[in-house]
C-alpha cells in the first residue's frame, strides 16, 4: 500500500449482513450463474454431492464467519465471486481422478534390450519457479489494477482457467462487453510492458 492510499477497511458483521440485504435481484441471478458457471468443470467425486447452491451458500458463510474477509474497496457481489472462484478451485484439487500410473506399468523393452519410458522421452516443458512466481505476481497485479472492474475480473478468470472469452455468454455477458473487457485487458498489457523494454 502507497503512503497516501488509504487503509484498508474490513467489513464487520453488520456491513455483511447489510450488504446480503441490500442485494438485488440481478445481483442473486448473476451470482447464482457465475457459481453454476464455476461449477460445471468440476467431477462428481471432487464435488462430493455439493452444487452451485452449496458454492454460494459456502461464500456468504465463510464471509459471515470471518473465515474470508471482505475488503469494502471493493464490491460485496465481487467479494462473493473472489471467494466462489477459490474454493472451487480448492474442491477440483480434493481429489484426484486421475492417479499417476506407476511409471514401471509403463516401462517397455526396446528393440537393443533398454528400458524405455514414456516418462523419460516426453520432454519437460514445465515452468521454472522463477518463471512461475513472475506469472503469479504478474496475474496478481492485473488483478489488482481491475479490482473493481467486475466484467474485466470476470475475463480474467475465464482466462485463467482455460475458457474461451465466448464461452462468459452463458453468464449473460454479450460479446460486444467482452471485446471490451478484452481491450481494457490488452491496453493494460502494453503499459505494463511496453515495447522497446521501457521502464
Amino acid at each position: 500500500m502507497k503512503k497516501d492510499e488509504p487503509p484498508e477497511r474490513l467489513a464487520t458483521f453488520a456491513d455483511i449482513t447489510t450488504a446480503i440485504e441490500r442485494l438485488t435481484q440481478a445481483d442473486g441471478v448473476r451470482l447464482e450463474k457465475y457459481a453454476a458457471w464455476r461449477i460445471r468443470g468440476i467431477l462428481p467425486a471432487q464435488l462430493k454431492g455439493r452444487d452451485w447452491g452449496s458454492l454460494l451458500t459456502d461464500a456468504m458463510t465463510k464471509t459471515l464467519e470471518g473465515d474470508r474477509q471482505w475488503k469494502m474497496e471493493i464490491s460485496f457481489v465481487q467479494h462473493l465471486v473472489g471467494v466462489m472462484r477459490s474454493t472451487s478451485s480448492h474442491w477440483a484439487k480434493e481429489a484426484d481422478p486421475d492417479p499417476a500410473i506407476p511409471a514401471s506399468r509403463l516401462e517397455r523393452l526396446g528393440p537393443d534390450g533398454e528400458v524405455q519410458s514414456p516418462y523419460l522421452q516426453a520432454p519437460d516443458n514445465a515452468p521454472n519457479p522463477e518463471q512461475v512466481l513472475l506469472a503469479k505476481e504478474t496475474l496478481d497485479e492485473v488483478r489488482r489494477h481491475f479490482k473493481e472492474d467486475w466484467l474485466v475480473s470476470l475475463v480474467i478468470d475465464a482466462l485463467g482457467e482455460g475458457h474461451r472469452p465466448s464461452d462468459l455468454q452463458e453468464l449473460g455477458v454479450s460479446e460486444n462487453d467482452v471485446q471490451a473487457a478484452l481491450k481494457k485487458l490488452r491496453r493494460h498489457a502494453r503499459e505494463m510492458f511496453p515495447r522497446g523494454g521501457k521502464s
